[in-house]
């Protein structure tokens, strides 16, 4: 009785709400089933390779900003909700084309100083071309989903969603038990869920748009988010340099190590995250419409949550650096010769 009772009320809602929570469940999952698959991956990888593995990811991140600009950020949101029909198909394939550009030529920007961009980044070869792949692929995965989400078109997403992340687990469980360089393995499964996926959404939205070059479009997008790479790099370097410094200074064991405890201990940042990409679509429509005093309270709640789960963060982030240091410390001390070092340096 009950259960029929919930089927009928939630049939009753809006398709704006219906919308909105399925946004919030296929954001949070697309996070928290690679942070499900973390007790798994720490049982067939060891502590260095995990280590490896969460370097990449780091330096992924930066590389990422710095490559599309995130260009699929809120100026296209803010860009979707103000174009319709026509011009809103041309900015979007307009902006794929652009980011397509970039992505090339900084891939021939590596290839020229590969050499030096390898030592640069501790990555090899094969390990940097996958990360090209990658960025591309998400960057047009990016760029769908928000028009999604601006369409309300939630059934797609969620089926797009769930699949890429369950069959880059799957797949990047399979490789790792089969090859032997087990962090190249993971990498390639995700660049290879996410490009045989991907692509088809990259060909629909060009081919709906029709356009690949917009001159207005590209200076508009390029002078718009060129000047906020302050602001979306300084959050991406916030959350990254700390597992990069340490393998630097330390080795990639004890990356592996900080990166394990900080993952768990970030997976309630994931509902934060989830709620502020379903929100966004919402938030530039009201301001379209002018109805900015209706819901700023709702607005003032939300920034309010926001600034808590960041400050968490880090201070979640400062005790882990601060428990990783005294291990190093006293495993140092430990170290056969330590003792008679330190008493000859000072006599």
């Amino acid at each position: 009785m009950n259960h029929n009772y919930l089927i009928d009320k939630y049939k009753e809602l809006p398709i704006q709400i219906k919308a909105s929570l399925w946004f919030l469940i296929c954001a949070f999952f697309q996070k928290g089933i690679s942070a499900l698959i973390i007790p798994i991956l720490t049982r067939l990888l060891s502590t260095t390779e995990y280590g490896q593995y969460s370097v990449f990811n780091s330096w992924q991140g930066i590389i990422n900003c710095l490559i599309t600009l995130n260009l699929y950020g809120g100026m296209y949101a803010q860009g979707l909700v103000k174009h319709e029909g026509k011009d809103r198909r041309e900015f979007i394939s307009s902006l794929q084309g652009l980011t397509f550009v970039l992505v090339v030529g900084w891939s021939i920007v590596y290839v020229i100083g590969y050499k030096f961009w390898n030592n640069l980044f501790s990555l090899t070869t094969q390990q940097m071309i996958l990360m090209f792949l990658i960025i591309w692929a998400t960057a047009v995965f990016n760029f769908w989903s928000v028009e999604q989400r601006i369409n309300l078109e939630y059934k797609k997403l969620v089926g797009i969603t769930l699949t890429a992340s369950v069959a880059d687990s799957l797949l990047g469980i399979i490789l790792i038990n089969i090859c032997q360089n087990r962090v190249t393995a993971r990498i390639f499964a995700t660049a290879i869920v996410e490009v045989f996926l991907y692509t088809f959404l990259f060909i629909d939205q060009m081919k709906k748009g029709k356009v690949f070059y917009l001159r207005d479009k590209w200076k508009y997008a390029l002078t718009f988010c060129i000047s906020l790479i302050p602001h979306y790099l300084s959050q991406i370097v916030l959350n990254s340099s700390d597992r990069i410094m340490i393998q630097r200074l330390v080795n990639d064991s004890s990356a592996g190590i900080y990166s394990l405890a900080y993952s768990v201990s970030m997976i309630m940042s994931l509902f934060n995250t989830s709620l502020l990409q379903t929100i966004e679509p919402w938030l530039y429509q009201k301001i379209k419409n002018n109805e900015k005093g209706s819901h700023s309270r709702n607005i003032r709640l939300v920034s309010r949550h926001r600034r808590t789960q960041v400050l968490r963060g880090r201070r979640n982030r400062v005790n882990l650096l601060c428990q990783l240091r005294r291990r190093v410390y006293f495993d140092t001390k430990r170290q056969p010769g330590y003792r008679n070092a330190s008493h000859r340096k000072y006599d």
